[in-house]
């Protein structure tokens, strides 16, 4: 059934001729691939990429001119049935991108494309879709309308080579980089704003590196460090005015800032962008120690997957990153596409590439510059756009001059582009030989080398494969250690995280320590920094022994939003009618290895005790002082139904009642006052005894 409310796409592109399209699109792609097959052009090489998931669709590239015009020639011939159409457009991916693209199906096409084609994952397509949705109200400022027409099937070329995906990302990220400038420029007086407006390219690149600058300060001083620049209200403690005369203002809050002293400067902008810039650099930006702390960090958490210094040297650090999850855990605070996505990571590294970030700790965090990464080719090249600074401009054309003032400036004894290596011949065949053991180190048998047979892997088949081929343990995000865990190959799980192996290249249920089938697997790879699921906590919340090893070994008491307290405030609990216990030996271990009990001054413990009736837990808070959190713990009692109504529902209300009233009186007076003004008493009013 075609679909006729038009009003899906925020780019107002009929629905019908984009839905069309993505179907059209399966059905070419079914119809290449069999005539490929036909005419064996599809070699040995292609056709594992396409059975194991590496490549999704078949394009012109992939082909010789020649072949791919035999194969145009021949797809008039292919029919389908309308069994082979429903079966095409019932699969399950482009299932899960038509249902994700519901309610904005007009960009269904362009990410069927970028996904099939250009072989973003999934967790790419949700991302690039929500900064679509967020900057809606922006789009018009992209350089290049995102509807049906955006998608160039002729990049990457020779002039062009960056994906379509690739292209829409750094885009968007512009957006939320000129967002974060707009925050900016809708605070400023009259007379600055409009300067702001009609900024200069350079100077609109300065604001960008200010919006930064900002936006990077560590979350415990951003509030302040805003307010003392840009203002806040404040008492005015002035008792009399310049001239002597008494302040009509005096003890009044009144608006301060700095920013109305450059209405009267004649070049407002200009002294505006160099105020900023050093109050961001005395508020103390990131320092050396910080960074070093960072890479120690990142190493202990991903082994051979981290990072390698190769050089530190009079404020410049240079480091060799060796992951896509070391590249996002260490620089964030770049918006650099390889950092957002893996597959742009994969992209650009391919496999024979090196990805170098150069730091420079003399410069501020409001210059660009104090960030650069490049990628490195096997030539000692990096094409455009591989070298960029930390907002994402190219600077390849200069990067070698910026060196070499960098050299000088410092008195650094060596050239810092000689640091820059690419892999060596060497390097180079071992990477090409370590790709048929990682084809084999993922899979869950393996052709015995002795007697030819399939056997299942072993841990000694894992050391031969990294140790004697080279392997990669931690290919495909850690499929073997996912593998071994799911097997239950204690000895195995062993192996490769001695190897290397890192536990949280994959998040959520699809990470190994989700596929644990016993304890002392779970006990092992806490030990190696496995970050808990809720699932996982599930399992070891009632285990006293198990939850303290856990929690020793350095687990997140508080990790998903404080998912342990929510665990054991619900203990037991199966039905209103079977309530249970709460986990309260659990609940002090929590406490004792650092779990909270408040956010942004608000007690959220009373909250999930009250709602299981554990008494407990809430006169065990009491006990160590909670004044707070019974008025949102009372007005969620009125819709949770995890207790029967009578009785204990009763027991709790009215002691959260009594110490709203004692402990938060106004915030009491003030809920009861808004359901008078809906006509509506309180809940605990209803219950009958």
């Amino acid at each position: 059934m075609k679909l006729h409310r038009y009003n899906q796409f925020l780019g107002l592109t009929p629905l019908n001729e984009n839905l069309d399209k993505s179907k059209k699109f399966l059905k070419d792609q079914y119809a290449i691939k069999k005539v490929a097959s036909d005419l064996k052009f599809i070699n040995t090489d292609l056709d594992y990429d396409l059975r194991h998931g590496v490549k999704k669709a078949l394009t012109k590239r992939d082909f010789t001119p020649d072949q791919f015009n035999e194969i145009r020639m021949k797809l008039r011939d292919v029919r389908l049935t309308d069994e082979q159409v429903r079966e095409l457009e019932r699969n399950p991916e482009f299932v899960k991108l038509r249902d994700l693209f519901q309610p904005n199906i007009g960009y269904l096409y362009n990410f069927v494309y970028m996904y099939f084609v250009e072989g973003i994952p999934y967790e790419e397509v949700e991302r690039l879709y929500a900064l679509l949705i967020e900057y809606k109200d922006l789009l018009e400022r992209l350089p290049k309308k995102f509807d049906i027409n955006f998608i160039d099937e002729n990049i990457p070329n020779s002039t062009n080579n960056h994906t379509n995906a690739e292209i829409i990302s750094d885009e968007l990220d512009k957006l939320g980089e000129y967002r974060k400038v707009k925050k900016i420029i809708d605070t400023l007086p009259p007379k600055l704003k409009k300067a702001a407006n009609s900024a200069t390219e350079l100077q609109m690149e300065q604001l960008v590196e200010i919006a930064n600058g900002f936006d990077n300060v560590e979350e415990d001083k951003k509030e302040l460090v805003w307010k003392t620049f840009f203002g806040e209200m404040l008492e005015d403690r002035y008792e009399t005015t310049r001239d002597g005369k008494p302040n009509p203002n005096f003890g009044k809050l009144v608006w301060r800032s700095r920013l109305f002293r450059f209405q009267q400067m004649e070049n407002p902008l200009t002294e505006f962008i160099k105020a900023a810039k050093q109050h961001l650099d005395a508020s103390g930006s990131e320092g050396y120690s910080d960074r070093v702390e960072k890479i120690n960090k990142v190493n202990d958490l991903l082994g051979v997957k981290g990072c390698r210094v190769v050089f530190n040297e009079a404020g410049v650090l240079i480091v060799e990153v060796n992951s896509y999850a070391a590249n996002k855990m260490l620089n964030a605070h770049c918006s650099h596409c390889i950092v957002n996505s893996e597959s742009y990571w994969n992209s650009y590294l391919g496999e024979y590439n090196i990805q170098y970030y150069i730091y420079n700790f003399n410069l501020s965090s409001t210059n660009s510059r104090w960030t650069i990464g490049v990628t490195i080719k096997p030539d000692r090249t990096y094409q455009g756009g591989a070298c960029q600074t930390v907002n994402n401009n190219d600077i390849g054309r200069e990067f070698k001059s910026i060196l070499k003032d960098w050299r000088s400036e410092y008195n650094i004894n060596q050239e810092l582009w000689d640091v820059l290596l690419p892999l060596s011949a060497e390097e180079i065949q071992r990477r090409k030989d370590a790709q048929l053991a990682e084809r084999e180190i993922i899979k869950k048998t393996v052709t015995d080398p002795e007697t030819r047979r399939e056997r299942p892997i072993t841990a000694e088949d894992i050391k031969r494969f990294v140790r004697e081929s080279g392997a990669d343990v931690n290919k495909d995000n850690g499929k073997a250690l996912v593998n071994a865990v799911e097997d239950g190959d204690i000895e195995r799980v062993k192996v490769i995280l001695q190897l290397g192996g890192s536990p949280n290249l994959r998040k959520g249920s699809d990470s190994a320590i989700a596929k644990a089938k016993d304890m002392e697997t779970i006990k092992l790879l806490v030990s190696n920094h496995a970050v808990l699921t809720g699932d996982v906590f599930n399992n070891i919340v009632c285990d006293e022994d198990a939850l303290e090893f856990c929690l020793k070994a350095g687990a997140d008491a508080n990790f998903n939003s404080n998912l342990p307290i929510r665990k054991v405030a619900k203990g037991t609990w199966k039905s209103t009618s079977e309530i249970g216990d709460s986990y309260f030996d659990g609940y002090l271990l929590l406490l004792k290895y650092g779990a909270k009990t408040e956010e942004n001054g608000i007690n959220f413990v009373i909250k999930w005790a009250a709602e299981y009736g554990r008494m407990d837990i809430i006169k065990d808070q009491m006990d160590r002082g909670c004044k707070s959190g019974f008025v949102e713990a009372f007005a969620w009692m009125g819709h949770t139904r995890k207790l029967p109504m009578a009785s204990i529902k009763k027991q709790v209300g009215l002691f959260l009642q009594e110490n709203a009233m004692k402990y938060e009186t106004k915030l009491w007076e003030d809920m009861v006052a808004k359901f008078k003004a809906r006509g509506k008493g309180l809940w605990i009013e209803d219950i009958k005894d």
